[in-house]
C-alpha cells in the first residue's frame, strides 16, 4: 500500500510541477526572448531539480511519517490518518 501510494503521489505532484517548469521554459523562450543554449545551462537545471524536489517532498513526506493508509470507500492508497495500524 505505502508503495502504491508513494509512486501515485510522486507521479502526480511531479507531473504538476513539470507542467509548471514547461511553462517557465516557455515565459524564458517567448517572452523574455533568451537563446536555447542559455535556458539550457542555466535555468533547465534548476527547473529539473525543482519538479524532482517538489514531487519527491510530496511522497516522501507522508511515508516517513506513515500517513499513506488505504482509503475506506476507494481501491487504491492516500493519505489517512488511521489509528488502527
Amino acid at each position: 500500500c505505502e508503495a502504491q501510494a508513494f509512486f501515485l503521489f510522486f507521479g502526480v505532484f511531479t507531473m504538476f510541477a513539470y507542467n509548471g517548469m514547461l511553462c517557465t521554459y516557455y515565459a524564458c523562450a517567448i517572452a523574455f526572448q533568451m537563446k536555447e543554449n542559455t535556458i539550457r545551462k542555466y535555468v533547465e537545471p534548476f527547473l529539473h531539480l525543482s519538479a524532482l524536489a517538489f514531487g519527491l517532498a510530496n511522497s516522501v513526506l507522508p511515508l516517513v511519517r506513515k500517513t499513506f493508509n488505504a482509503g475506506p470507500n476507494v481501491a487504491w492508497c492516500t493519505i489517512r490518518i488511521s489509528q488502527c495500524r
